[in-house]
């Protein structure tokens, strides 16, 4: 087993020719380095991401407010507050348009 690799950030990094174009393109237009254009990309990627993860939320009459959502199942999903683990698959389901 061993330990988890730990994530070393290189000072340098491969990415194709058409990218490293862009980000020369980039760096001549807003005037800022290559680390700042980069480092902007990944909070708003890091952004969108969390934002995603917030979406996943529905109103819980139990708890009588807006829960995380815990879903089980593929091909027949079954939704769930993550607080009090009341069954929502019937309402969201509605919401879904699926019987």
């Amino acid at each position: 087993m061993g330990r988890r690799k730990e994530f070393k950030v290189a000072k340098s990094f491969t990415i194709t020719v058409k990218n490293i174009a862009w980000l020369e393109e980039q760096c001549y237009e807003t005037g800022e380095k290559a680390s700042v254009i980069i480092e902007k990309l990944i909070s708003k990627e890091r952004a969108k991401v969390r934002e995603k993860h917030d979406n996943n939320k529905w109103y819980c009459p139990k708890c009588e407010k807006n829960q995380k959502i815990l879903v089980t199942g593929f091909t027949d999903p079954k939704f769930s507050c993550s607080v009090c683990a009341l069954d929502l698959t019937k309402d969201i389901n509605k919401y879904r348009d699926i019987d």
